[in-house]
């Protein structure tokens, strides 16, 4: 039986603690006191998803604990409710998952509401109710988490083979690289060379500037004041190419 139910900062309640009678707890109030929020902690304590909005306003978290003790055997569920950090389910000191949760619910409690008339006509309700009459509660247990653990292992398996995919891909990416790398026939120092040569383009109108400037100026050779010009233009360019600092080294002997 449920023997102790504890609720904190769930919507309009702040802290309280309710102790279930052995035989029967009748709760009582008026609208708006907060009656359907214990059947909804409840509903969190059996497995219903969680939502941050449920957290009371200005607090960070929502706590419902409840205690049940069932053939002397003794279940604490927790249901923590964070608005930063992930929620937190709880049996006994243990983190466990939502299915672990409802699998559970399942054999220590259920909840009937005003309309659950309704429920017969739905299909799968009428399925559920012949299932406990023909008292087939522990078989289909078995087959929940049996299921759950084929869907697990199939989720492992996906994930398995689209990483495998992936790996393929990423190595045939990789010939073709080594490919296009040997078919390049790369050779030592090319970057360098190359970096060169991305330099002198980049360049290009100063060094034609400094070409043509410097042409200019040895077409004058007898003039000396001309000819230390034509050293600076090519002074100004050496860095850009070898060459023109053979250039250089001609105008300056």
């Amino acid at each position: 039986m449920l023997e102790k139910l504890i609720i904190k900062n769930l919507a309009i309640i702040e802290d309280v603690e309710i102790k279930f009678h052995q035989n029967q707890t009748a709760l009582t109030g008026e609208t708006g006191a907060g009656k359907s929020l214990i059947i909804d902690s409840l509903k969190l304590i059996f497995g219903a998803r969680a939502d941050s909005d449920l957290i009371r306003f200005k607090e960070e978290e929502a706590i419902i604990k409840a205690i049940f003790n069932i053939d002397d055997e003794e279940y604490i569920i927790e249901r923590w409710i964070s608005r930063k950090d992930k929620n937190k389910i709880l049996i006994n000191n243990e983190i466990k998952t939502l299915t672990e949760l409802r699998l559970l619910g399942l054999t220590i409690g259920d909840i009937h509401e005003q309309h659950d008339t309704l429920e017969l006509l739905k299909p799968e309700a009428s399925l559920k109710m012949i299932d406990k009459m023909g008292d087939y509660d522990n078989l289909l247990n078995e087959y929940t988490i049996l299921r759950h653990e084929y869907l697990e292992s199939l989720k492992k398996f996906s994930s398995a083979t689209k990483k495998e995919s992936e790996e393929k891909e990423t190595l045939e990416l990789y010939k073709y690289q080594f490919d296009e790398l040997k078919k390049a026939n790369l050779e030592i120092d090319e970057t360098y060379k190359l970096e060169r040569q991305i330099e002198t383009l980049t360049h290009q109108k100063t060094i034609l500037d400094e070409l043509n400037k410097s042409y200019m100026l040895l077409k004058n050779i007898d003039d000396e004041n001309l000819l230390y010009d034509a050293y600076k233009a090519m002074e100004n360019i050496k860095s850009y190419n070898k060459s023109f600092n053979h250039l250089k080294e001609r105008i300056e002997n």
